[in-house]
């Protein structure tokens, strides 16, 4: 499997706390301001060794179908996460 670096990219979040979030959204909305935005899966690798419940930093899962139905899912360290960056709907719940 060949991947052209034009069809290719990466991004880092780091979250410290304070609150932080991203409010819901979809990760790929169909364009950007550049150019055509071709992702179609998104990874999410967890990196936070001893997470609990009060750290907070959820993914929420939004039900396409249905408004107000969604899972949340724990950002265990060591988890991969995957969806489809043009259909899942989430957010990241506020992190301590």
């Amino acid at each position: 499997l060949k991947i052209s670096e034009s069809h290719y990219g990466t991004k880092l979040a780091v979250a410290q706390g304070a609150g932080s979030k991203y409010p819901r959204h979809v990760d790929n909305s169909g364009t950007t301001s550049d150019d055509f935005d071709l992702r179609k899966i998104t990874f999410i690798y967890y990196l936070n060794p001893g997470w609990n419940k009060e750290n907070g930093g959820e993914i929420r899962i939004w039900d396409i179908n249905q408004e107000d139905v969604y899972f949340d899912t724990y950002p265990d360290g060591d988890r991969i996460l995957a969806f489809w960056s043009d259909e899942c709907v989430h957010e990241v719940l506020a992190n301590e």
